[in-house]
């Protein structure tokens, strides 16, 4: 027997896709679609996805929602979580009609909060989601977040552009006036852009309102109307988030996830108060209908940039070590049922040359080896505890000994030895053409 008979998927007939890193770019859907399909929901989380969706829901009935906070080392799947629970939070469907929640592997306690999420949004204006990380936009923070929700409901990004079509739509003459720059042989978005000194955009206008009769005093209305600016009120900010994203001036059940607010921080206290001020006016100015989810890398009384934002993520969730062991197993070294026997009766065989290997020291055998050998194979668990080490005393900072560099390893091993004998186990050894070029570094 070859060892790629023992998995349930053939190491070779399937890449890791974007080397397990969690992409921000949402047009990629095969990624997305790889994302949903490998989402492990167990341990932390599960708990993570359990408290977010049971927190908007037991708040959804108060005039204000609490928001989240998602932690964990460099590489634990925190972006991964929130981007899953993006598009788990509207179902998203595909272009073959294929749905995000059936393609992720949920328990059911999660499908039905879900469910229970989806029939509120029924009763109440729809589903509605946007994310990103702050660091992709400019601006303070007021206008980030805005272009995020621009960005969701297929708006331009900066606020002046998003703002007159919000204005066009609500007089219901975006249709119009869309309509009436292509007749004149010209792109859309392309004129959009160059709204105050655009020809097209003007004769447009003028035909859209009629009590205007000189297109060549709409650039000075437009630039007066619609200003480039470099701040926007609180007050500013939920009113033209309301406007983007409602439907019949009813607020959709709404989920905002701010990836990596940590990093986008950094040591700046005025940052930090921003992102309280604002996460505290969505939270609180938005009828209950709207959370808000962060991440960053530690918890929030780890750091005194962060220790200012505990009021405003009250619901707390912190990924651990031993959730990326299960998503490791899950995603790259699953086994089929049938074959567990053949690896088990391999094992009993050879335990005790196994159990001898670095033996007294601290990455020696272990009583709970026995539950590992048949899940970890053909990784041996005291090997998988020198890489561990490895990874550790190479990297101090710990950037090293996360999730995507571990399922990249586990999944290059895999593959090395997918059409070797069973009974072939991955050497120690492997480990190092792995991360020469970080050890010459």
């Amino acid at each position: 027997m070859k060892t790629k008979e023992i998995f349930l998927k053939d190491p070779l007939a399937w890449k890791l896709l974007n080397e397990g890193v969690s992409s921000n770019n949402d047009e990629d859907k095969a990624t997305l679609r790889y994302e949903l399909e490998s989402f492990v929901c167990e341990g932390e989380y599960l708990n993570g996805m359990r408290r977010i969706l049971q927190g908007y829901r037991d708040n959804f009935n108060s005039s204000e929602q609490k928001a989240a906070w998602i932690s964990g080392f460099y590489g634990s799947g925190k972006s991964h979580l929130a981007k899953v629970l993006r598009y788990l939070w509207i179902n998203f469907e595909f272009p073959n009609g294929t749905t995000a929640q059936s393609l992720a592997h949920l328990p059911d306690e999660v499908t039905d909060l879900l469910t229970e999420i989806s029939t509120l949004g029924k009763r109440h204006a729809g589903l509605h989601m946007a994310g990103g990380t702050l660091k992709a936009g400019t601006g303070n923070v007021r206008l980030r977040v805005m272009s995020l929700f621009f960005k969701s409901v297929g708006l331009p990004e900066g606020y002046p552009y998003a703002k007159f079509l919000i204005h066009l739509k609500r007089d219901g003459k975006f249709a119009d006036f869309k309509k009436a720059i292509e007749d004149q042989g010209k792109d859309f978005d392309k004129e959009l852009e160059r709204l105050y000194g655009s020809g097209a955009v003007a004769k447009a206008y003028v035909q859209c309102y009629d009590h205007l009769k000189d297109p060549s005093q709409t650039g000075a209305l437009l630039r007066a109307e619609y200003p480039n600016v470099d701040d926007v009120s609180i007050d500013e900010m939920c009113s033209i988030i309301r406007e983007a994203i409602s439907a019949d001036d009813k607020m959709p059940c709404t989920l905002l996830v701010l990836d990596e607010i940590q990093q986008f921080i950094g040591q700046d206290a005025q940052t930090s108060l921003d992102v309280q001020e604002v996460t505290e006016a969505l939270s609180k100015d938005m009828d209950g209908r709207l959370m808000v989810v962060g991440t960053g890398q530690s918890a929030l009384n780890d750091v005194p940039n962060l220790q200012r934002l505990m009021g405003r993520f009250t619901i707390k969730i912190h990924l651990k070590d031993n959730d990326v062991e299960k998503v490791v197993r899950t995603v790259v070294l699953q086994k089929r049922e049938d074959k567990k026997t053949h690896v088990s009766q391999l094992i009993d065989k050879n335990e005790g040359e196994i159990t001898r290997q670095l033996k007294g020291t601290k990455l020696g055998s272990q009583s709970e080896d026995a539950l590992a050998y048949v899940q970890d194979f053909p990784l041996l668990p005291v090997r998988r505890r020198f890489w561990e080490h490895v990874l550790h005393s190479v990297d101090s900072t710990g950037t090293a000994a996360q999730m995507r560099t571990q399922l990249r390893v586990v999944h290059e091993a895999c593959r090395a030895y997918a059409d070797a004998e069973l009974g072939a186990v991955v050497p120690g050894d492997f480990i190092y053409d792995q991360i020469a070029y970080d050890l010459v570094s």
